[in-house]
């Protein structure tokens, strides 16, 4: 080479140039004409070759699998989820679900008669050895669903009662463990006989919600179940034994085992029903929280006085509660908050002066009597508000002496007299100057 002129060097680069670039032709052609073929094991091999020859993504919107994805976003999504979820469902099997085959050539797939969606996947007696995807409880468009006579493992997915439209489900003959969803009880037999897994339905003992050995939790689990009807009214709730209870809708469990129910945070949940006196049988709870935007009705049960740890009780907001405040609930010395306002209830105030409150919220209520003496007993007292209430008499000399009272709201609608205690002036936050009442004479 020591003797080739630097044309001839020029000349022989070219000529390697314009071989290179036939072949990279060449292979894009192949890949073009061929990678569809490619089965689902060698996905990562094609997506790779694709993304170095410019070919389309491996995604169920590149053209290839769904023709038209524009005009079938629901069919892009259900392929997708099954791409998505091919290795675990298949295991050791072999399905040849790929972005670059057209999804009604895959294993077991078949669309609906208008091709919108997948209307059937039966893949039965395939060898798969994997588990259930959830995923498949997107496929909203089944109606058949064939998994039987496999080697599957694992759960049946709560999901799969989400399939509205599924009129065949077939899982027998896998080593299928745990228990089949509740939600898919009723629809047993329409299905095809569920029984023929020999799982039972789940439920607060054999179920998901909580672990068997937990009688307390189970116990607890039991007591929602039954009250979630008369509590959501028309709302919804997802309490389920299909479903773990720390991932139930505004439920919280203890950190320390064996973890119990600590608190129901409902609010602004559209509740319509009224709070069920079971909830006294939830023997750790510690806060109670069914205000805001809900619309119960009904009296405030007096077993909640049972609630020994209760803390915290909000039912304020946009309910109509009636009756009282139970006389029990002055036992709850662990209680902090008690928020009850803009409801319709009614009475005379009940002795709290045992309990730990540092917030009493009464107003737009219809309470009636005098403001309790009591409360100035009430040393962690930090905020009272009973405007627009029913009250009458004087305002007790007592309170003059609360060492944490950092608002004091007693207007909007009470009919008040006497004088006020001259302390109380002190308050960061008060309404004294609406009530018109001079101040007390020095004693």
């Amino acid at each position: 080479m020591t003797g080739t002129s630097a044309g001839d060097r020029l000349a022989a680069l070219a000529g390697w140039l314009l071989l290179a670039a036939v072949v990279a032709a060449g292979l894009a052609i192949f890949a073009r004409t061929h990678l569809a073929r490619f089965d689902g094991q060698r996905a990562p091999a094609a997506s790779a070759a694709a993304a170095a020859l410019a070919l389309p993504p491996p995604h169920c919107a590149n053209g290839i699998t769904v023709p038209d994805p524009a005009a079938r976003p629901a069919l892009v999504a259900d392929c997708q989820a099954l791409l998505l979820h091919k290795d675990a469902l298949r295991g050791e099997g072999e399905l040849n679900w790929s972005a670059y085959l057209p999804i009604a050539g895959w294993d077991g797939v078949a669309l609906t008669a208008d091709g919108r969606r997948v209307g059937q996947l039966r893949l039965e007696s395939r060898g798969l050895t994997g588990r259930i995807p959830a995923a498949l409880g997107q496929l909203t468009g089944l109606r058949v669903l064939h998994l039987d006579d496999n080697r599957l493992t694992g759960d049946v997915p709560v999901n799969l009662a989400g399939l509205e439209a599924i009129a065949s489900l077939r899982l027998g003959g896998n080593g299928l463990t745990g228990c089949i969803p509740s939600a898919l009880r009723e629809r047993g037999a329409a299905l095809g006989g569920l029984s023929v897994l020999g799982l039972p339905y789940c439920t607060c003992a054999k179920g998901r919600a909580a672990p068997p050995a937990n009688a307390g939790l189970v116990a607890d689990c039991l007591i929602l179940l039954g009250a979630k009807d008369q509590l959501r009214g028309e709302a919804p709730l997802d309490w389920s034994p299909d479903l773990a209870m720390e991932d139930w809708d505004g439920v919280s469990l203890t950190d320390d085992e064996p973890r119990r129910v600590a608190s129901l945070k409902l609010r602004s949940r559209g509740l319509t029903g009224s709070i069920p006196a079971a909830l006294g049988g939830l023997t750790e709870l510690t806060g109670l929280h069914v205000g805001a935007d809900n619309s119960l009705t009904g009296a405030i049960p007096p077993e909640l006085a049972n609630l020994t740890k209760l803390q915290e009780f909000y039912a304020g907001g946009g309910n109509s509660l009636t009756g009282g405040i139970p006389a029990g609930f002055g036992n709850l010395t662990g209680l902090r908050v008690l928020y009850l306002t803009n409801n319709r209830l009614s009475g005379a105030i009940p002795d709290l002066s045992r309990t730990a409150l540092e917030y009493l919220n009464l107003r737009g209520n219809r309470f009636a009597g005098r403001i309790p003496s009591w409360l100035g007993g009430v040393a962690s007292l930090q905020r009272l508000n009973l405007r627009g209430n029913r009250l009458t008499g004087g305002i007790p000399a007592e309170m003059g002496a609360l060492p944490l009272l950092e608002e004091l709201l007693l207007g909007g609608g009470n009919a008040l007299t006497g004088c006020v205690p001259p302390p109380l002036r002190g308050v960061g936050v008060h309404d004294l100057d609406d009530l018109g009442l001079p101040d007390c004479a020095p004693r």
